[in-house]
């Protein structure tokens, strides 16, 4: 018998009775590298060691973990050894997992088929820790008999002890690859709004034919933007836990959280083709292997306050710029003015801003039109920039000069966490009086002040008895035009005028088949309302919806609720994947039915 066959049977039973079970000639290990006390971040290798006397065939563990997420793995490593004639079999099996929270994790129950025998595996703990102790890299030996057995215990180099070394040396062991999937995002607690970059990458020590996502996150609770796969995939070399290893980026998405909440963002299942050399042989073993990512669970920050009063939802690095055009017209003519809002950040959802209108001798200077909305995106690296396009026509009302009050757009820079206001000033209309009038056909013909004509008027021009017979017609006409106004035209059933106009447009939006249209059409309906009803200011941001409404003695359930819905529309009206929103189409169309006769 040779000295390592005198000292593997003693040895054997001691990692039996240290960390094992024994059904007949079977010995199990479990253990975790590292042991003792790990950190809440830190990946853990759980390894289980069968080994048989002759040729077992053994079926891959089934475990239950404590504490505990798999995040690679099982990899499976078997080898074959003869020692003095006699064969002996081992099978090793190894999972990647990552502690949940912090306090004890373990394996807390396991089973094994070894040939006709089920071993039960044995427990295995560790104390998760929030400051675990420094890992230092150990240098790991190519013979796997210094692996499992440390020094020879005879103190001689087993490099040269003959024709033991000469197998030892050339002995091929087959092993599972090194291959687990690691998403990541940043950063981690971000405040609503702000873009935080989700990517996932591919960790792998042998090559990849390919990777088919067999599930993926569907980013709920944020708006999402597909950022370009990179053309150049050439995995990068990294060290990871002390070892070398290739890393691939797969995929990455920019996400924009709608509001404060606890987020989860499921994991990525993929299959993969992996190509590797098996048993020294120069042709490439092929196989299968299928790996899911790690959860991640956001935190999303509220804004800070107080905002400004003016603050619309604008989160990014913006800048706000204006073309007013012409500068000089004639009353009756109009003017473009055109506001760009750009810079980096997601912009689709703002609401145009309010323009101040001067007034010229107490009337207002020019009417101003609804503006049309114009939005853009595009990536720049892993950037997402947005524009947003507001043109209002200006319609002057009284010559003179007209200078518009500066316009501001408060905005929220993540990277200074604070407010900042970008403006535009100088906006200045020079308005003459109209002097001149264009005819059908093109001819011109010039106006004059009109002249006050003394003395009375030609008795022929109203006859008494015209008047006598449009007065019941002209205040019919007033009195339809008081209660419109007022709100209080009612119907059969008693219900205010505004709310009889909202209940025709949710009827009318209810045949809208486009999910994002029928949202828009919702949000207007009930801005609309809300600003006949119960006086809000036009273009008022939803966030300040709750203190006005209840200000003015709205039911605080109500405009809570109502607060809800308007974010669930606006979600519905960019969602990332509208095949996903019939469901909530029908839910927002019942809630806006049922919310309307509440806010009468």
């Amino acid at each position: 018998m040779t000295p390592r066959a005198a000292i593997l049977g003693p040895l054997l039973a001691l990692l039996t009775l240290a960390g094992g079970s024994s059904a007949g000639a079977q010995q199990v290990t479990v253990a975790f590298d590292p042991s003792g006390e790990v950190g809440v971040d830190e990946v853990l290798q759980l390894t289980i060691r069968i080994e048989a006397s002759g040729s077992v065939r053994v079926t891959p563990p089934a475990i239950e973990l404590d504490n505990l997420e798999i995040v690679g793995g099982p990899s499976r490593t078997t080898s074959v050894q003869f020692v003095n004639g006699r064969r002996s079999d081992s099978q090793t099996f190894v999972w990647s997992v990552r502690p949940r929270a912090l306090g004890t994790a373990g394996l807390s129950e396991g089973r094994v088929a070894i040939g006709s025998d089920i071993v039960d595996l044995p427990q295995r703990t560790v104390s998760v820790v929030e400051n675990p102790p420094q890992r230092v890299p150990r240098a790991r030996s190519a013979d796997p008999f210094d692996r499992m057995f440390g020094r020879d215990p005879f103190g001689r180099d087993r490099r040269r002890r003959g024709l033991d070394d000469f197998f030892n040396r050339r002995r091929v062991e087959r092993r599972e690859p090194e291959i687990f999937l690691e998403a990541s995002l940043l950063p981690r607690q971000p405040w609503v709004g702000q873009q935080a970059l989700y990517t996932l990458h591919l960790y792998t020590d042998v090559g990849i034919r390919s990777v088919t996502p067999s599930q993926l996150p569907d980013f709920k609770g944020f708006w999402t933007q597909v950022l370009p796969q990179e053309t150049d995939s050439t995995p990068e070399r990294v060290v990871r836990d002390g070892r070398e290893i290739y890393r691939i980026k797969l995929l990455q998405r920019a996400l924009f959280p709608r509001r404060a909440e606890s987020l989860r963002i499921e994991p990525v299942a993929t299959r993969m083709v992996v190509a590797r050399q098996g048993f020294g042989s120069p042709f490439e073993d092929v196989g299968e292997i299928e790996r899911r990512s790690n959860p991640l669970q956001i935190e999303v920050r509220e804004l800070p306050e107080p905002a400004p009063p003016s603050f619309n939802g604008a989160v990014g690095d913006l800048r706000l710029e204006a073309e007013l055009e012409p500068r000089q017209l004639q009353v009756g003519e109009a003017a473009t003015l055109r506001l760009t809002l750009a810079g980096r950040g997601h912009l689709k959802g703002l609401l145009p801003p309010t323009l101040d209108v001067p007034t010229l001798d107490g009337v207002p200077a020019f009417e101003v039109f609804d503006p049309q909305t114009q939005s853009s995106e595009e990536v720049r690296g892993t950037q997402v920039v947005g524009e947003k396009v507001w043109s209002y026509v200006l319609l002057p009302q009284r010559p003179g000069t007209i200078e518009l009050a500066d316009i501001e757009i408060p905005y929220f820079n993540a990277r200074t966490s604070s407010y900042e206001v970008t403006s535009v000033s100088d906006l200045t209309l020079d308005v003459a009086a109209a002097t001149r009038l264009e005819r059908a056909g093109g001819s011109v013909a010039e106006l004059h002040p009109i002249r006050q004509i003394s003395g009375a008027p030609p008795s022929q021009s109203w006859p008494w008895r015209l008047w006598l017979f449009a007065s019941p017609l002209v205040a019919a006409a007033c009195l339809l035009i008081v209660r419109r106004t007022t709100g209080g035209w009612t119907r059969t059933d008693g219900s205010p005028a505004p709310r009889r106009h909202l209940l025709r447009a949710l009827d009318d939006a209810a045949q809208e088949d486009r999910a994002s249209q029928l949202a828009a059409r919702l949000e207007a309906a009930w801005r609309h309302f809300l600003e006949a009803r119960w006086a809000l200011p036009p273009g008022l941001a939803s966030r300040r919806w709750s203190e006005e409404l209840v200000a003015r003695g709205a039911a605080a359930d109500a405009v809570s609720e109502l607060v809800q819905l308007q974010e669930d529309l606006h979600y519905l009206r960019y969602a990332p994947k509208l095949s996903e929103t019939d469901e909530m189409r029908d839910e927002v169309l019942a809630r806006s039915r049922k919310l309307a006769r509440r806010l009468r």
